[in-house]
Order: C-alpha cells, then structure tokens, then sequence
C-alpha cells in the first residue's frame, strides 16, 4: 500500500495484537440500542445532570436529555451543562 514503513509496522503490530484477543469482547454491554431501551423503560430517578462537552463527536447529550424530559416532564429536575473538552475528558 501507500503506507510509510513506520506506518505499516504500527498497522502490523496492531493487527497482531489484535489476533491476540481472542476471547475478549470488544462491544459494549448493554449495547447502545440496549442502554436506550433499558432508559426508557427501567430508569427511574427524577433529578438528573446531562453533561455536553463542545469538542465530543459521539454525542448524544440532546437525546438523552430529551428522552429524560419526555419520561419524566415536570416531576423531575433536568440540568443541562455544557463544558470544554471532548469524550474522553471524563476519562482524564
């Protein structure tokens, strides 16, 4: 391919290390479609804090606070934040 050589030994290596997982999941349990199913129907606590980061690519801070506004309306307590950083600053 069109890969520099350093890149291709980093392709090589992570192929490698990924043949060498076997047995290890590598989806998330529940799965999103699950976790959506499991808010809506199962999740009960009225006073809730969605947190957006501005840099996230993957989220999903407006349904979620949707869907809890739409379960709960009135009787519950919905704040919304909005903070710099990305997915993985929760993680740092």
């Amino acid at each position: 391919g069109g890969f520099s050589p350093i890149a291709s030994q980093g392709i090589d290596f992570a192929l490698e290390l990924g043949a060498g997982l076997v047995g290890i999941p590598n989806d998330f349990v529940p799965s999103p479609e699950e976790t959506w199913e499991l808010l809506t129907e199962k999740y009960s606590i009225r006073n809730n804090l969605v947190v957006q980061f501005k840099n996230d690519k993957l989220d999903q801070s407006p349904q979620l606070a949707k869907t809890l506004f739409q379960t709960f309306g009135d009787t519950g307590n919905l704040q919304f934040s909005t903070l710099e950083g990305s997915h993985i600053t929760p993680n740092t």
